[in-house]
């Protein structure tokens, strides 16, 4: 006996190829069931943004606290330490983030400039 299984949807569709579905879809030129087929977006996507007062907006992600290149050294920094014989727990590498921080001046969405 064969059981269903949900399919999973990994959202790889962009924000305009969102826009361009309801758009179709809103012109009448396309049903919403085509629309999540050609665009790859799932129907209950579409019928939530449908359904939406704001469905073109879409929610940013909150700016990161560390530029890219300061995760890099992190990064590394943890991958040194492993090569020494120490492994970094989640407290220390929040600690050290925290003393980064602080000790740059940056202001941070987070508690006292600790994540987590």
């Amino acid at each position: 006996m064969d059981i269903k299984t949900p399919k999973k949807y990994a959202e790889n569709y962009t924000p305009a190829a969102l826009s361009a579905a309801i758009a179709m879809i809103r012109d009448k030129k396309m049903s919403i069931k085509i629309a999540a087929k050609n665009f790859g977006i799932p129907r209950s996507t579409i019928r939530s943004r449908l359904s939406q007062k704001n469905q073109d907006q879409v929610r940013a992600d909150p700016d990161t606290s560390l530029t890219h290149k300061e995760e890099m050294e992190l990064e590394e920094w943890i991958f040194d330490m492993q090569n020494r014989g120490y492994s970094v727990t989640k407290n220390w590498l929040l600690d050290s983030v925290k003393q980064f921080l602080d000790t740059n001046n940056r202001e941070t969405r987070f508690m006292n400039n600790r994540p987590g």
